[in-house]
């Protein structure tokens, strides 16, 4: 990138797709642009959706809150990723970047030492390598540092998991496209059936897993490996348990680590980091509160399978050939 207030420049990649970057105060555009992300934002949400699950929006305030979740998941890993390509310029990465971008990356991060095109002059990309680089506080006791680095590291190892989980992607997707998701857990007994097709006695039942607060949402099932040619599919449902108080404690910690990173790249877009903050619960305790909550079991499909013996496979052709002659019906 050039120096000074003339035309400037800055190569990057998204993923590994290069791209440059051109603009009249280049740096100075960036600073603006992380100047105004708002970290409370997250905190905000979760204060005021975490005080209505008592009453009778109880279900809503708990799925405000998972969206919230996923939202954060995603602004939380789009600003970590955007600094490690191109801190220079965060903006032009994040408009450039698409969802395959960020879980491909995401997901090189989680396998931990791999090979990522970076400004950030890392070898080898990691959790604890970001961390390390991002999380500036400054401590007296180099104790408290170390400790808050790994802290965050496992935190984000941890926060991934989520971010890349089929089952929470699809339910992400349910709930911010067409709200094809309903609120509500589920409650799962099993026992083993003395007489085949009849239930145990409820004595004899076990419970599995159960919450007040989750989600169901349908999935699509492709029924052949010939997407194309035979585009035959089925539905399922997928139901997930939550705690939308433990969704509130991380999304705390989201925003904790939000801030953190911009305070990192204002600082090396040469921000005078006296003027910046880094944040961290005071307790360490406070990385491991919202997983110390459980549901039991987590993820349920029950479904009655539709298979290719039972149907007939039409082909991509017949089934438009079908369209057009109703399309002629109509006219």
């Amino acid at each position: 990138m050039s120096e000074g207030n003339q035309l400037e420049y800055m190569m990057f990649a998204v993923d590994d797709e290069p791209y440059c970057v051109w603009d009249w105060g280049l740096r100075r555009r960036n600073q603006q642009y992380l100047a105004g992300v708002d970290h409370e934002y997250f905190e905000y949400v979760a204060k005021t959706h975490v005080t209505q699950l008592e009453g009778l929006d109880a279900q809503r305030a708990a799925m405000a809150l998972r969206s919230a979740y996923h939202h954060g998941l995603e602004t939380l890993f789009t600003l970590i990723c955007a600094g490690l390509q191109a801190p220079g310029c965060v903006a032009a990465w994040i408009l450039l970047s698409r969802s395959s971008h960020l879980r491909s990356l995401v997901s090189a991060i989680q396998g931990g030492h791999t090979r990522i095109l970076n400004h950030l002059d890392l070898q080898e990309v990691s959790w604890n390598g970001l961390s390390d680089r991002m999380n500036l506080h400054a401590y007296e006791d180099p104790d408290r540092s170390k400790e808050t680095k790994r802290l965050f590291a496992e935190l984000w190892e941890r926060l991934a998991r989520d971010f890349l989980d089929d089952n929470q992607i699809a339910e992400y997707n349910s709930i911010k496209h067409g709200y094809r998701a309903q609120a509500g857990g589920f409650t799962l007994f099993a026992g083993i059936e003395h007489e085949y097709g009849v239930a145990p006695p409820p004595e004899e039942m076990k419970l599995v897993g159960t919450s007040q607060f989750g989600s169901s949402f349908p999935a699509i099932v492709f029924m052949t490996a010939k997407k194309r040619e035979q585009p035959h599919v089925r539905l399922k449902t997928t139901s997930l348990n939550w705690q939308p108080v433990a969704l509130a404690q991380r999304l705390q910690l989201i925003a904790f680590s939000i801030n953190n990173v911009v305070s990192y790249l204002r600082i090396l877009g040469k921000t005078d980091p006296k003027t910046v903050q880094f944040l961290r619960p005071e307790e360490s305790s406070g990385f491991e509160t919202p997983w110390q909550q459980s549901t039991g079991l987590v993820q349920t499909t029950i479904d009655i399978p539709v298979e290719q013996s039972d149907i007939r496979l039409y082909t991509r052709e017949e089934i438009l050939a079908d369209l057009r002659s109703r399309q002629k019906g109509i006219a």
